[in-house]
């Protein structure tokens, strides 16, 4: 047997102890995490078929039941919202606003067992939009479901944004896309790019599915 063999199985050992305390140090930072801040929903706003991703934020549950405990207690329970911040998704991905009718909002609950939300974000006919900061504010106005309305940053001239209807700017205005594409190629020209700023989430949409599934050992 060579003499150096038992060093080699020494080292071994200890690479395998080392391994296993680096293991056991991140799950138990992981328990912390779940414990202190809950799941995490990942909010992506995609292509039809999932891709590419256009934008990506995050919301924990601490922070959806923060949002909720926060509000106005006058509030009716199925008007409480919260606000998702929302960054770059793919890197080199660009939303050009001709793709408008097309995009999709992906809800991703993180440690759920069925399947991810899939939510088509805009109605042709039913959608409302004001204008503020050079950006388009939207509200959607079909039906249920977990998004009620997003920003879209874009580009918009400053002699152009002068020129729009005062209306557009103080109040939601009623519309179809159809009409609020027109409006956004009159206004920023061509395959004009925007970028989502942020979504708003309904929250009892969000805490109803997650009562749709079992819970995990983490969130009860």
């Amino acid at each position: 047997m060579s003499n150096i063999a038992p060093f080699v199985a020494a080292a071994l050992r200890d690479q395998v102890v080392v391994d296993l305390h680096e293991e056991n140090q991140a799950l138990r930072e992981e328990n912390r995490r779940l414990r202190d801040y809950g799941i995490t929903w990942t909010v992506l706003i995609t292509g039809q078929d999932g891709s590419p991703v256009f934008a990506k934020g995050t919301l924990s549950h601490h922070e959806l039941l923060t949002e909720m405990i926060s509000s106005d207690p006058k509030r009716p329970f199925e008007d409480i919202s919260v606000q998702v911040d929302m960054e770059e998704g793919e890197k080199g991905t660009t939303f050009h606003l001709s793709s408008f009718q097309n995009f999709w909002l992906v809800l991703e609950i993180e440690n759920c067992l069925s399947a991810n939300i899939v939510q088509h974000t805009v109605d042709p006919d039913h959608m409302a939009f004001k204008v503020s900061d050079e950006s388009f504010e939207i509200r959607c106005l079909f039906g249920q479901g977990v998004l009620r309305g997003f920003r879209l940053n874009a580009p918009i001239p400053r002699d152009r944004l002068d020129g729009l209807a005062p209306e557009l700017k103080t109040t939601f205005v009623d519309t179809s896309s159809d009409a609020f594409l027109s409006l956004a190629e009159d206004t920023m020209g061509g395959d004009a790019s925007a970028r989502f700023s942020w979504v708003i989430l309904e929250a009892r949409e969000l805490l109803q599915t997650l009562g749709r599934r079992p819970l995990q050992e983490d969130e009860i």
